[in-house]
């Protein structure tokens, strides 16, 4: 999970007391320590949308170039062929 925030300045806002508020920094960093080891979800937390954007760009990349299927032939293959 990407999220565009700072850890930091998430709890910061969330320990501001505000009475409609039903959630504290320390349930968000609960959860965020939790969900790698329940269900194997990363939380990354990027500090701002551009950092956010590149950060997924660069995890689907990976993925990519790790996991993909190396026989298929891509979309993006065949454009460079000047094949549709």
């Amino acid at each position: 999970m990407i999220v565009e925030g700072c850890l930091a300045a998430i709890c910061e806002a969330l320990d501001d007391p505000q009475p409609e508020r039903k959630i504290r920094s320390d349930t968000v960093v609960g959860i965020a320590a939790a969900w790698p080891i329940r269900y194997g979800v990363h939380w990354c937390f990027a500090g701002n949308r551009v950092t956010a954007e590149r950060l997924a760009f660069r995890f689907l990349l990976k993925w990519w170039q790790e996991k993909a299927d190396p026989e298929r032939e891509w979309e993006v293959d065949r454009e460079e062929k000047g094949g549709r």
